[in-house]
């Protein structure tokens, strides 16, 4: 994704790259898919919410789960509203909770950075576990 500070403006040197996407597998042990309808044993994508706060009052996304060739995906972005700057780098952060059913809520929390006229996702943690570091694949397995 690419954005412009200025619409009208094409030729700014404001524009700025968005690369803050990553997918999510959710399997069990035996490798099922907890995301695929037909599975008897998977979510209700009806239930599944990402919020901003631990609470559950603020839904920040609508329309999570796709569907691949290799499977039913939560298709997320990384990043946040919170800022801050770290090693001479500035990041933006934050903390999302998904709520998978009425029993099964986790946590995640993301990192981007601005690298060369861009934001780039750059840290995954899904329920204090390190899932993606910069540079990994963004099909990530999480294994429930």
């Amino acid at each position: 994704m690419s954005c412009n500070k200025e619409e009208n403006n094409l030729n700014t040197d404001e524009r700025m790259n968005i690369d803050v996407g990553y997918q999510l597998f959710l399997k069990n042990s035996n490798g099922d898919n907890l995301l695929d309808p037909l599975n008897n044993i998977s979510f209700k994508h009806s239930e599944i919410k990402l919020y901003e706060d631990a609470k559950l009052n603020i839904e920040i996304q609508d329309s999570l789960v796709y569907k691949s060739p290799d499977g039913y995906f939560l298709h997320l972005f990384g990043g946040g509203e919170k800022e801050m700057s770290k090693n001479d780098e500035n990041i933006k952060y934050g903390t999302s909770y998904l709520k998978l059913n009425s029993t099964t809520i986790d946590t995640i929390y993301s990192e981007s950075i601005y690298k060369n006229e861009g934001l780039v996702l750059n840290k995954v943690i899904y329920n204090s576990i390190l899932v993606y570091n910069f540079g990994d694949d963004r099909a990530i397995i999480i294994i429930k």
